[in-house]
């Protein structure tokens, strides 16, 4: 029976009335969340969306596995994660060098608005994201709500993947962090003793 509604659920969202109001929920979702972080870390750290792609999941799996020392069920989501992660970063390198390659001609990511982008990432988003919270709100043990909340937060990571790939990254530029540590730099080598020639 889930598995039906799952269904119906995707097919009328592909229509077009229904796929207006998911693309404007996915653009709110890009610009007031996902691109506005990319774009604010890369000119912190010089590090582009591609790189939060690759180890934002990494972060999540490594707080998943500390909290699993105490909760086991909370350990194997991490490793079924970790299992994941080298194709993760496979699929991240080739958009990345297919990006970089027809970047001179595009100013936008071509992910975000070609339509096969649009209906994964509401399949991801939201189709899949039903059984998840489903089953959070299912549990009566807190075992098993943590067990859940593991499931949520493994779902979570998969759908920053797939926003994170399909942001557009600013131009390279010297990023605030090596401009502070420049400044740092020149700013210790003003208190260095001259050595006075003899």
């Amino acid at each position: 029976m889930q598995i039906v509604i799952l269904s119906i659920v995707y097919i009328t969202s592909t229509r077009r009335c229904s796929l207006n109001l998911f693309t404007q929920l996915d653009d709110w979702m890009f610009d007031a969340g996902f691109q506005r972080f990319a774009h604010w870390f890369q000119r912190l750290t010089g590090k582009n969306n591609f790189f939060l792609a690759r180890y934002v999941p990494c972060m999540i799996i490594g707080m998943l596995a500390i909290v699993g020392l105490w909760h086991p069920a909370v350990f194997i989501v991490s490793i079924m994660s970790l299992v994941n992660l080298p194709v993760t970063f496979r699929v991240v390198a080739q958009i990345e060098r297919q990006f970089a390659k027809d970047s001179t001609s595009r100013t936008m990511n071509p992910l975000r608005a070609h339509p096969l982008g649009i209906k994964l990432r509401l399949l991801v988003t939201f189709v899949l994201g039903i059984p998840f919270w489903q089953w959070l709100f299912m549990f009566t043990s807190m075992h098993e709500v943590t067990y859940g909340c593991a499931m949520v937060t493994m779902h979570a990571s998969l759908i920053s993947v797939i926003y994170f790939i399909s942001c557009t990254p600013l131009p390279p530029g010297e990023s605030k962090f090596k401009k502070w540590l420049t400044s740092l730099k020149e700013s210790f080598s003003e208190f260095q003793p001259q050595v006075s020639p003899t």
